[in-house]
């Protein structure tokens, strides 16, 4: 509510559109001059290319960044193509979008793609109650402050492999219809995905958690895997139902919580290390339970 406040009020004076259609001219001319946008209740009929190549700045030998000037409103809005922030040029070159202001979308619906891979978002990211009917493809991107993917729901691949979230993420009642992937990635502060449904495989593998990772009344309806994964703060997968969950190898520096969460099949600590204590189990089942090789606090666990 304050950020959707602050969005207001940011943008009252500015240009915006309500109750039409637009094409992605109009929207890539605002983006050149710098200027900030608002949109609300419009139609974007055609694929939308936040890669102006012309404007490009050489950051590594084979990386262009294109600096975005323009905090940016989407409400309400359905966007008929694809929207690209990520590009293959010629000679092995890529193009990533910089956004050095807010990017903001609200109750959105995309009907193609959504490419931001390799992206630098420096303000809020927000792409609150947004329906993704195909790829939403977030890899490598790179989240300077708050980030929301709260109620949106992603009808095909999610992707946020080897991403870098440095302020607080949201995922609360996210839908995943397909697979999810969030291999190698960094969490600096805290990670909610409470009341998430991911009704494909969910790839956590490698994540570096640093705050608190809340996972509490979620639902995965097939293979979920956090292996080699570290978690540094409090972490909770409180109520949540699995099928099957993998944690082989990770480590658990604080407080863990497996209270009252559901393991139809199995649930498998293959050599995780609990740092400081053994991991809170109360009312949990599982169909079958693997703690080979599970430390706690440098001696073996011998029951969970």
């Amino acid at each position: 509510m304050v950020i959707c406040l602050v969005f207001c009020l940011a943008f009252y004076s500015c240009s915006s559109f309500s109750n039409s259609k637009a094409g992605a001219d109009k929207i890539q001319s605002s983006l050149s001059k710098g200027d900030d946008i608002y949109y609300d209740d419009v139609i974007i009929t055609e694929s939308l290319n936040l890669i102006d190549t012309n404007a490009a700045v050489q950051t590594t030998p084979v990386l262009k960044a294109v600096y975005i000037h323009s905090a940016i409103v989407f409400k309400n809005c359905t966007f008929k193509g694809a929207i690209m922030g990520s590009l293959k040029g010629s000679n092995q070159a890529s193009y990533s979008a910089t956004f050095l202001k807010n990017l903001y979308f609200d109750n959105c619906v995309f009907e193609e793609d959504v490419n931001l891979e390799g992206a630098t978002i420096n303000g809020y990211c927000n792409f609150l109650n947004c329906t993704f009917k195909k790829a939403g493809l977030f890899n490598r991107t790179t989240f300077s402050s708050t980030v929301s993917f709260s109620k949106s729901t992603f009808m095909e691949t999610g992707g946020f492999q080897q991403c870098t979230f440095m302020g607080s993420t949201f995922f609360n009642e996210a839908h995943f219809y397909d697979a999810c992937f969030f291999q190698n990635s960094y969490f600096y502060r805290d990670f909610t995905f409470s009341l998430a449904a991911c009704k494909g495989y969910t790839d956590f593998n490698q994540a570096n958690f640093y705050s608190n990772m809340f996972c509490n009344y979620a639902h995965f309806s097939k293979g979920l895997s956090f292996n080699d994964s570290n978690f540094r703060g409090r972490t909770e997968f409180v109520g949540s139902e699995f099928m099957k969950a993998e944690f082989d190898g990770s480590t658990f520096y604080v407080r863990s919580f497996f209270d009252k969460s559901t393991f139809s099949e199995n649930l498998s600590l293959k050599d995780c290390r609990f740092i400081s204590r053994k991991p809170e189990t109360t009312s949990y089942s599982a169909g079958k339970l693997d703690i080979s090789g599970v430390e706690v606090s440098g001696a073996k666990m011998v029951e969970f």
